[in-house]
């Protein structure tokens, strides 16, 4: 275990120095995060550690998924024969209905890929029950959908659609335990980003819900600064608007929460490898100008199986 440790740190270690020259290294992020999973499939409790991207500063009004993925496609569609093909990367259709008259199915149709050999079905269907307004999510990844048809039984229905993708930890039980970050502005410039752990709830019949277990906020403009809780309040929360710059030149933002299977007492953070659930981890902005004059960010996310 030691040398998998040590193995492991050097390839953390070669992704930070990747960063500090600019690099693009989502690809390896990804690769480290399965070497990780290999390696700890039976341990007790592990650590994902996270370089982020390098250089968010020109990232405005918009949001990273840097775990998982939640990318809508679409939204306020109607059409009860949707037939304009778009891609998913391989990754989970989710639908999420918004008004709904009538009950019944919907048929997905495209190129799925096959659970056991990663390889693609062509000319592949789903069909996924519709009787509430909820959100859905498909059981099976597409590469790319072709249609998406309602039966009979719909009358009419409101949604958007896109991509999701979470982390499920080789699809065992485990509690998320711990996050840590350490964020650097860019040298003269106000940061603004908003830290978000999501986790993906499984309903049943191909239902699906998200918590927000993390939501903090952090910004600063013109020599003051707020941290902004979305998610804890009253004795717990953790707000606090500073009467000086929030991070000046060369200091970074350190935020830790070590027990959050404490925190929340009915199994929030509780994934259930049994039911497909995960963890997707987002940044977006805190404030108007969105995400944006981020140099780095360090996250280490914390599980106990």
């Amino acid at each position: 275990m030691k040398s998998t440790l040590n193995e492991l740190n050097g390839q953390a270690q070669g992704i930070r120095d990747e960063l500090k020259q600019g690099a693009n290294t989502k690809t390896r992020i990804y690769t480290m995060f399965k070497n990780i999973l290999d390696s700890f499939v039976h341990a007790d409790k592990f650590i994902l550690s996270l370089p982020i991207y390098n250089d968010l500063s020109s990232t405005v009004n918009t949001s990273k998924v840097i775990l998982g993925e939640l990318n809508e496609q679409a939204n306020d569609q109607e059409s009860l024969n949707y037939n304009t093909p778009f891609s998913l990367g391989g990754g989970y259709l989710y639908l999420n209905l918004t008004e709904l008259t009538g009950i019944g199915d919907v048929t997905i149709t495209g190129t799925s890929i096959n659970a056991l050999s990663k390889s693609p079905i062509e000319d592949d269907t789903e069909v996924i029950v519709i009787d509430a307004i909820a959100n859905y999510k498909s059981s099976k990844k597409w590469l790319y959908v072709s249609s998406m048809v309602f039966s009979v039984g719909v009358e009419s229905v409101t949604y958007s659609f896109g991509q999701l993708g979470y982390f499920r930890g080789n699809n065992r039980n485990f509690y998320v335990k711990s996050l840590d970050w350490s964020i650097k502005a860019v040298t003269g410039l106000d940061p603004d980003i908003r830290i978000q752990m999501i986790k993906v709830n499984d309903l049943g019949n191909k239902k699906y819900s998200l918590t927000y277990l993390e939501d903090m906020g952090f910004i600063s403009t013109d020599g003051s600064g707020s941290y902004v809780d979305h998610v804890r309040t009253g004795l717990s929360d953790r707000s606090y608007d500073m009467p000086i710059t929030l991070a000046p030149d060369e200091i970074h933002i350190v935020f830790s929460e070590d027990d959050y299977k404490g925190f929340y007492t009915t199994n929030e953070t509780l994934i259930n490898g049994a039911y497909n659930e995960g963890i997707i981890i987002r940044l977006t902005g805190e404030g108007d100008s969105g995400l944006s004059n981020i140099a780095n960010a360090f996250l280490n996310l914390g599980f106990i199986v």
